[in-house]
């Protein structure tokens, strides 16, 4: 008597059948396109800090000087000795 065996076939053959590939496929490139579009918007976040930074370091730029000028100002009236106004 011959013996028959039972072939089963693996449980992730199934995935590439012709109808399951095409499905397949589609939830692929849509797992691509959102994970793209995700580090597209991290990327334009922080774009967007970095241009927040150096506008916040140009207005500290600024108001250094400022008060550097100030300051010299006030040295040179207290090294002379004289009230000015």
């Amino acid at each position: 008597m011959a013996r028959i065996e039972d072939k089963k076939t693996p449980w992730w053959k199934i995935y590439f059948q012709p109808a399951y590939r095409v499905a397949l496929a589609g939830s692929l490139d849509g797992l691509i396109l959102a994970g793209s579009v995700a580090v597209y918007y991290r990327h334009q976040v922080q774009l967007e800090e970095r241009q927040r930074a150096e506008a916040a370091r140009e207005q500290l730029m600024v108001a250094l000087r400022i008060t550097s000028t100030q300051l010299n100002r006030v040295g040179r009236v207290l090294a002379s000795g004289a009230v000015q106004r």
